[in-house]
């Protein structure tokens, strides 16, 4: 174990280093706050001894600057001289693992150091646990949204190839050739829009493409409904996310709430510095009390096997890498509404992450 103390004093260093040496630890001396933060950046430290009263900077100033540098400082004991047990409540709440009052009891702060450091190697276990956690429930969302794509795929693949064996069994050659093309074309779109990562930099991108695209998927799924094209010519952002996935989770939304009879509107609108996107179908809509939840993970109200409630929040992951946002307006019995909002540039208007994209929702 290193420990690093910082006294203006040099007798009291040096008890530290003869006491702290024969504990087999090793020892950095300081004799003041400034040089403490220059050893800080170049060496590795276990533990910091730190005297409060040190002319220029006292101990909870050199505290704040080590805070303010350093992302994860080691654990830092403060030693205080008598009647300044203030300072040393001041240490603590601001972070402080423990103190010590002068003239030191060399036995009482080795206890100390040693319990500070098992508190800050447990706490990094409990951090590192969670880290790992979070990284496996992220592999975990990816794969069930790799397992609805793949079902998605055999699913539209399935209709055509289906008809074309039917086709062949009655001898319609030049018909089944079509039907198996159709299929090839749906697997050739599927593949298109879910063959990577988003682009690094941003890209031209025809948002009616995209929309136009993802709608090729649902030719078999559309049953009665009758889908309203309104586009705007000029819908066109420049974009490193993959919007086919949004309008591909918001208009399987949008049919699987009709149930094959109903009204589909598409329609874009293009502004100045955005391109708005509004998806509306004539469903049941969506119930109040679920309004606030939708855009998050694993929120469902289908049923086990049917979805796994990463449409939406997929949504929001998309938008948020182009900075975009979505609203959601709904009326029971009469319709669901989603708004997508896509900047033409995002570099003139920041990320998702920076600003925060709009996922509120709104009962008309």
């Amino acid at each position: 174990m290193k420990i690093m103390a910082i006294d203006d004093e040099p007798g009291i260093l040096r008890m530290y280093g003869r006491h702290f040496k024969k504990l087999n630890y090793e020892v950095a001396l300081a004799e003041s706050g400034a040089k403490a933060l220059e050893l800080l950046a170049t060496e590795r430290m276990d533990l910091l001894i730190l005297d409060q009263a040190m002319p220029e900077m006292d101990g909870m100033e050199t505290f704040a600057q080590i805070k303010k540098r350093f992302a994860n400082p080691p654990p830092v004991i403060m030693a205080t001289a008598h009647g300044s047990l203030h300072l040393a409540v001041e240490f603590m709440k601001s972070g402080g693992s423990d103190f010590v009052q002068k003239p030191l009891d060399m036995e009482i702060l080795v206890i100390k150091i040693e319990r500070a450091v098992r508190n800050a190697e447990a706490e990094a276990e409990v951090e590192r646990k969670l880290r790992r956690a979070e990284a496996e429930l992220s592999e975990a969302r990816q794969l069930s949204a790799i397992s609805r794509i793949a079902a998605s795929i055999a699913h539209e693949v399935r209709q055509p190839l289906v008809a074309a064996d039917l086709a062949l069994s009655e001898a319609g050659a030049a018909e089944a050739r079509g039907y198996v093309r159709n299929a090839l074309q749906i697997i050739r779109t599927m593949m298109r829009i879910y063959r990577g990562k988003p682009n690094d930099a941003p890209v031209p991108t025809d948002v009616n493409r995209e929309i136009e695209d993802a709608l090729s998927l649902f030719a078999h799924k559309s049953g009665n409904v009758e889908i309203r094209r309104d586009f705007s010519p000029n819908a066109v952002v420049s974009t490193s996310g993959n919007l086919s996935r949004v309008f591909i989770n918001l208009i399987s939304n949008a049919l699987a709430a009709m149930n094959g009879t109903g009204r589909l509107y598409l329609g874009t609108r293009g502004g100045e510095s955005h391109v708005v996107v509004t998806v509306e179908d004539s469903g049941p809509g969506i119930p109040p009390e679920n309004i606030p939840y939708i855009f998050e993970p694993d929120f469902t109200t289908k049923k086990i096997g049917e979805g796994t409630g990463l449409g939406l929040w997929m949504v929001r992951r998309e938008l948020d890498a182009c900075g975009g946002s979505i609203t959601v307006e709904s009326e029971p019995d009469k319709f669901a509404r989603f708004v997508v909002t896509v900047p033409r540039d995002p570099s003139k208007h920041g990320n998702g992450h920076e600003k925060g994209p709009q996922h509120r929702g709104q009962i008309v």
